[in-house]
Parts: C-alpha cells; structure tokens; sequence
C-alpha cells in the first residue's frame, strides 16, 4: 500500500494523472480512510482542468474540493488564481485575502494578491495597512504590512505594527530589527519588552524597558512594566523602587502600590512593606484592554500581586478579546456593582494559596454570575500541592509522591520523625507554599538540612517525598502536557542532567538529539509515553476538572507515571520558530482551543439580570 502511494505521489507531481488515480485507488481498496489518497483523489479533476487550460471548470472543481475541506488555504488560493487567469482579478483579490485569513504566513497567497492589487492598478500602502489594523482585519492588516515590507523594507513603523499582529517571538525579531533601524522608537522598546514578558523571559524584558525609560522618564508605563519583570526575575529591591518611581508620577496608581507591597515582603523588607500597606488607600478602577478586533469581553478575575496567577497573556487573545483586569482582593462592593458588560469569566488565581482572603468574595460573586465562569474557585482549591494524592487517588499508573504542609508555628520539635508520620523519608524536597517554577526549592539529605531549609520565611511550607525518577540513560525527563476543557494537549519536554528540570536550563538548544526527541514526544505522544502513560495523563484531565490546566511528569520505566505538579499556573507561550519550529503547531493548537472554548462560552445565553450589553 505504501508503495503505492509513493508511486500515485510521483505519478500525480509528474502530471501523470490517469495512472495516479489508478494507483490511489489500490490504495483506498486497502485503506479506505487514507487521508493522502483521498485528498489527491479529489484534486485529480482539478489537475485535468488545468492541464486543459479550461479555468471555469477548474473553479468548478476546487469549489467541490472546497465543500468537503472548507479551510483548505492552499484550495482557496489556486481559485484565486483560476480567477486572476480569467481576468477577474477583483475576485481573486477576495480569494487571496480568504487563504491569508487561513493562514497568515502564506507566503504564495500574499505573493499572489500583490499581483492581484496591481492588476487593479491598486498598491498596498502603509496607510491601507493601518485601516485594515484599526478596523480589526488583522489577516488583511498583517498581509498588507507585510507587502509594505517589501516594497520598503526600512519601514519602522510597519515592522512595530506588524510586530503588534503577529504571534510571539516573530514580533521580537520585528522589533529588534525596528530598532537597529531607529534606535529612539519609544513604542517598539516597549512592545520588545512586552514581547519577552509574553514569551516567560523576564530577565531578557529588562533592558528594552529601561531603554523606554531613557526615552520617556515622566510615564508610568515603562516603570509599571520594568517594576513587573523584574519583580519575575526574582529582583525584588529594583522592582519595589521601579513601582515606587510610577507612584511618585502617580500617587493614585493602586495596582503600583500592591505590587511594591508585594515585591518588599518577596524581598524580606516586611517591616516597610507593612508600614505601607497600612496606609489608607482607594481601590483603583478596573484595568480595560480593548481589542482592536472585537469578538467579546472577558472578565478576568485576579488579585493585585501578582503572583501565582494563570499567565493569561498568550491564552486570552488581546487583539480579539478586549480583557477587563478585575482585582478582587481589593475590591469592594461598588466596584462589584459596576463592572462593564462581559461575556465570558476567567479566574486566573491559580495557586489555591493565594484564594484565601477573596475567597468569600469569589464564591459570592460566581454565584450570582449570569455568565460562565472558567476555572471556578471551587475547582481550584482541591489541586493544592498537598491535597494533590487525594485528588489523583486510585487513578491507574498514577503515582503521587506523599506530601505535607506545616504551618510556620508548627515547624518546631522533631521534623523529621513528623515527616516519617506523614509517610515521608529522606530525603525530602522542602519548598515555599506560594512560589511556582522552582523558586526557593531545597532537596533536604539530612536532619541538619532539613532544619535550615524550614528557617525559610513565610506561612508554611510543602515536605514532598522525593522520587528518584532517571531514565536507563542517567538523563531525567520532564513532560508537560496542557488541558484545554479537560481534553490534553502535550506542550514540551525538558531534558535534563539535573533532578530539577526547568526547560529554560536544560540545554534544549545546545544539544539537539534533545529537541528530536521532544519532537517524537509532540508528534507521537503513544510512542514517547506509551498506551499506559497515555491512558493515565488522559485520566488526570478528566479528574482535575478545570477548564485550563497543566502537569509536570515523568514516565517509570514499568510505564507509570509520576506527577510532579498538576495545577492551573503552567505557562504556554510560543517558542521561536527558528529554533523549534516542530513546537509551532502544536502551541498554536493550545491556542486555538481556548479560542474556541471562550467562543462556546461566550455564545452562551445570558441568565436574567445579565450585566452583557446587547
């Protein structure tokens, strides 16, 4: 069967149509649902068509294509064509705008409706580009900024509005180039930083913000942002001076002043940190980003500091979703009263820790809420890190390494022989119970080292068992798969020497048998985990019941997994295309189903006494 598909392949590239056709249907009469055979199939009456010169048949024949493959962009392309042979070029121009509305980066469709525009005797302006933006046309927007580019490949302001369309990190490498054309351009520095933020590389945002800062001193938006990357980076004396700095230009700004609060107690200054939030203060109205091409209003339920929130960015499309930011731990009921119209909720407090002092206010308002809400808190407060077995108990080929959480007065007397109580040995992994991505995480070996590593500041802290978890190569691996609406979506693999695996320090780039077998894993998932791992990270979506969440694991070498981390925080940003560009559709995919989940949401009808506006 293989081999003749091969063969049909090369007969139909050859033009050789009559023995393709023979050879793909050996195929179908073995396999009937070969996908290759039956879409060539379809396309062979076309390639007569052509062959012939006869384009109104051809039409003919890609719009019967088109019946059974409707968001086929290459299909819409070849009518456009047919129709630019035929001398209608203003309805081709309508067919090449439809494939890049498929399909942004189709390069053949923008070649192809340049060709079309000049036919009309119609150039692409920077101007035409900017209309189509502001109208929210992005497909037509991004083709046209992207025609202007090359026509006037210098163009700064094209690359700075291009980069505002286009997915992360094509819009770094925009604004970058932006920049070493115009090295003042205030916007591109700060879109650059904005960029990094998205893409989870704080330290990398630093300096095009304080580069936007050299250029605009007196705003409080390159401070705001600069005081939020570097409060990620874990440089919490910078960020509580970035913060202070924006409320000097601004005393009102509320969110600066929770933020500086949050990054002075980050930083073990409780004293000043307490000194200023005892100060009265006046709750800041709600943060809006309006969307340029509107499609619905999402709520988004967060809390001023910051931390241990969902990193929304990437998942809740700015430039179709205008984002209403709503801080509920330092609302009050008025504010509750009047929020704008909104269509769907998202609750992106992710770390149950964080829940407790809104929680009253979050249950109150869900239930009054005449829309739907993503990620409930309710749903939320069982994956804590602790409660974690329980939640996962009894699911096949699971393994939940046991863990505790104490409380900061209770820390006291024998830990260890309280641990061995808890069913926890040494050694121990220790860790604060408010930080993500490894922040302030010990491996405890000893007694000794178990008492220094609970000296920690804070509330409490999670004891986890550790579970020695090397692949037959010495290599430890990390997976990471993604839930959209329970169903799974498998992100990255991290390989690493260390027991600890983050993907940014485990040498994807530097070692590339790495990357192909990450490749393996996305393309493959049965391959790489195996029907039992599979079965069982399936299973884990279905239990944890969220509307967005993520797993860190690892697969045993009986064919069990062991669960990490499973909760609603885990990042999803699209890595650069150049160096994973077998990621790009697979992020993308992430992407798109939580697109359609707001979309299903959204579309949903409104109880009574709903706040959407109709």
């Amino acid at each position: 069967m293989a081999e003749d598909f091969e063969n049909g392949l090369a007969q139909y590239r050859s033009g050789n149509f009559a023995e393709a056709a023979r050879l793909f249907q050996n195929v179908l009469a073995t396999d009937p649902r070969h996908v290759g055979a039956l879409l060539l199939s379809a396309m062979i009456p076309a390639g007569l068509a052509a062959q012939s010169g006869n384009f109104n048949e051809l039409i003919q024949r890609y719009e019967e294509m088109l019946l059974l493959l409707p968001d086929r962009a290459e299909i819409i392309n070849k009518v456009g064509l047919a129709l630019q042979a035929l001398g209608r070029p203003v309805e081709a121009v309508d067919r090449f705008e439809q494939a890049l509305r498929l399909r942004p980066d189709y390069k053949e469709a923008l070649e192809n409706l340049k060709s079309a525009c000049r036919e009309q005797n119609k150039p692409i302006s920077f101007e035409d580009a900017v209309r189509h933006h502001s109208a929210g046309r992005l497909a037509e927007a991004e083709a046209s900024y992207r025609a202007v580019l090359q026509h006037d490949p210098n163009n700064v302001a094209a690359m700075n509005n291009l980069g505002l369309i286009v997915r992360h990190p094509e819009s770094e490498q925009l604004y970058r180039k932006a920049l070493v054309l115009r090295p003042d351009y205030y916007d591109a520095h700060l879109n650059l930083g904005a960029s990094l933020q998205a893409q989870d590389k704080p330290r990398e945002a630093i300096p095009p913000f304080k580069n936007a800062l050299l250029l605009s001193p007196d705003g409080t938006d390159p401070y705001f942002a600069l005081g939020t990357v570097l409060t990620m980076a874990d440089r919490f004396d910078e960020a509580a001076a970035a913060f202070a700095r924006v409320l000097i230009i601004d005393p009102n700004y509320e969110l600066a002043s929770r933020n500086q609060i949050t990054a002075l107690e980050s930083g073990g200054r409780l004293a000043e940190a307490e000194i200023l939030r005892s100060r009265p203060h006046n709750p800041q109205p709600l943060s809006i980003e309006n969307a340029p091409a509107h499609r619905r209003n999402v709520l988004i339920l967060r809390i001023a500091a910051g931390g241990g929130m969902i990193p929304y960015y990437a998942l809740v499309d700015q430039q179709v979703n205008t984002r209403i930011g709503w801080c509920v731990d330092f609302a009050n009921d008025e504010q509750e009263k009047s929020l704008p119209p909104y269509d769907v909720v998202f609750n992106v407090i992710g770390n149950a820790e964080l829940m407790g002092a809104s929680v009253d206010r979050l249950t109150r308002f869900i239930k009054s809420c005449p829309r739907p809400v993503l990620n409930p808190p309710e749903r939320i407060a069982p994956t804590r890190r602790d409660l974690m077995p329980r939640l996962l108990a009894n699911i096949p080929d699971v393994v939940v390494p046991p863990v505790m959480r104490i409380a900061r007065d209770e820390l006291g007397g024998d830990l260890v022989a309280k641990l061995a109580a808890g069913g926890i040995q040494l050694p121990v992994i220790i860790r604060p119970i408010s930080t993500q991505g490894g922040s302030g995480v010990v491996l405890a070996e000893t007694p000794e080292q178990v008492a220094e590593a609970a000296k920690t500041k804070g509330d409490a802290l999670y004891f986890i068992a550790y579970y020695n978890y090397p692949s037959a190569d010495g290599y430890f691996r990390k997976y990471r798969t993604i839930y959209v609406d329970r169903q799974p979506f498998h992100y990255h693999l991290a390989i690493s020497k260390k027991w600890l695996v983050h993907y940014f320090s485990a040498e994807m780039l530097a070692e590339p048998w790495k990357r192909d077998e990450e490749q393996i894993f996305l393309d493959t998932p049965e391959v790489a985990l195996g029907a039992r791992a599979l079965a069982a990270v399936k299973a884990i979506g279905k239990r944890m019941n969220l509307d967005y969440c993520g797993m860190d694991y690892s697969v045993l070498p009986d064919g069990r997994i062991v669960v990490f981390e499973a909760n609603a925080t885990m990042s999803v940003y699209l890595p650069d295309p150049q160096d994973f560009p077998y990621k790009q559709r697979h992020v993308n995919s992430i992407f798109a189903a939580f697109e359609s989940m707001l979309d299903r949401g959204s579309a949903m009808p409104a109880s009574v006494g709903s706040r959407r506006r109709a």
